[in-house]
C-alpha cells in the first residue's frame, strides 16, 4: 500500500483532501432510551441507514486523506439537514413510520441535546479542518425513492448542485462542473475496467436524483470556485449504490473492496488532473 502511495508525485495534496461520511454509523444517542424504539426499527434500518459507508469511503490508508464520520444512525439524527428544524435533524417519523412508541418521542429539549452534543461538533469539525477538496460520500439502493418518490436505479449519482425549498433561487452549485466531469470520467473508466456487474444501462450519472433534497452539508461547507478560500472548499456529493456489494442482504466484502479502490483511484486521479485549479 505504501508503494503505492509513493507512485504519485502529488501524494502531498491528498492530504489536504477531506471525505465526509455523515451516515457512518448505526449508533443511537445515549439520551434515546432504547426502550423507547418503535417497533419498525429493522426496516428503518433497510431504509435509512448507509450500510458501510464507514469502510466504502474510508480512503487514509490509500490516500492519507483526512476523514470526518459521523457514528450516529441517520435514524435518530441527521447531520446533513438544518438544525434549525429539530424535527428535520431528528425526527420522529420516517415515511410516516414511526421511529418511536407513540408517546415517546423524544422532547424537544432532547433533540436539541443531541444536536448540541453530536452535531454541532460534527460541524465544527469540517469547518476547522485544512482542506482544498471535499468528498460527501452516502449510499442508497435500487428501489428506495427519493424526494420525488422516483425509485433510485443508477450505481453511482454524483452531484455539484442541489434545488431545494431551503436553497437560493435557481439552486446551489457546491463546486465548477469540471470536477464533477473529471471525476466522472475516472469512475466510468474504472467500472468498464474492473467489469462491475452494474444494475443499469445508466450505471453513473451527475445531478439527477437526490437534486430538491436539502444538504447541509453543502449548503454550508461548498464553495462553487475551483480553489477552496476561509473554512470552504469545492464539494462533490455521492450516493453509491449498495446493491454493487450486497446481495440478497448479504455483505460482499470482496467486491466492496473492489468498489471501495474505484472510488479512491478515482478520486486521487480527479484531484491530479485539477490541481492547476485547486492549487
Amino acid at each position: 500500500m505504501k508503494n503505492m502511495i509513493k507512485n504519485f508525485k502529488e501524494f502531498d495534496l491528498f492530504q489536504n483532501v477531506l471525505i465526509i461520511i455523515p451516515h457512518g454509523g448505526i449508533q443511537c444517542p445515549s439520551e434515546i432510551p432504547l426502550d423507547s424504539l418503535s417497533k419498525y426499527q429493522k426496516r428503518l434500518a433497510n431504509d435509512c441507514v448507509d450500510w458501510y459507508t464507514d469502510y466504502l469511503y474510508d480512503f487514509k490508508n490509500i490516500m492519507n486523506n483526512q476523514q470526518i464520520s459521523n457514528p450516529i444512525s441517520n435514524i435518530y439524527l441527521n447531520v446533513n439537514r438544518n438544525p434549525n428544524e429539530l424535527e428535520d435533524c431528528v425526527p420522529d417519523f420516517y415515511e410516516k413510520i414511526p421511529i418511536y412508541k407513540s408517546g415517546q418521542e423524544p422532547s424537544k429539549k432532547i433533540k436539541q441535546l443531541i444536536i448540541n452534543k453530536y452535531f454541532l461538533p460534527f460541524h465544527d469539525k469540517i469547518k476547522k479542518s485544512k482542506k482544498i477538496f471535499i468528498l460527501d460520500g452516502h449510499s442508497t439502493a435500487t428501489g428506495l425513492k427519493d424526494l420525488k418518490g422516483e425509485k433510485v436505479k443508477k450505481d453511482i449519482i454524483i452531484s455539484n448542485w442541489q434545488n431545494s425549498k431551503l436553497d437560493p433561487k435557481g439552486g446551489l452549485y457546491t463546486c465548477p462542473d469540471e470536477y464533477v466531469d473529471c471525476y466522472l470520467e475516472e469512475l466510468d473508466k474504472r467500472f468498464l475496467h474492473y467489469k462491475i456487474e452494474k444494475t443499469s444501462k445508466d450505471e453513473i450519472e451527475k445531478n439527477t436524483e437526490y437534486n430538491t433534497t436539502y444538504g447541509y452539508i453543502e449548503a454550508t461547507h461548498s464553495l462553487n470556485n475551483f480553489k477552496s478560500k476561509g473554512n470552504k472548499a469545492p464539494l462533490i456529493f455521492q450516493e453509491t449504490n449498495e446493491n454493487l456489494y450486497i446481495k440478497n442482504g448479504i455483505l460482499d466484502t470482496d467486491k466492496l473492496e473492489e468498489i471501495r479502490r474505484i472510488l479512491a483511484e478515482s478520486l486521487m486521479n480527479m484531484i491530479i488532473k485539477m490541481k492547476k485549479y485547486l492549487t
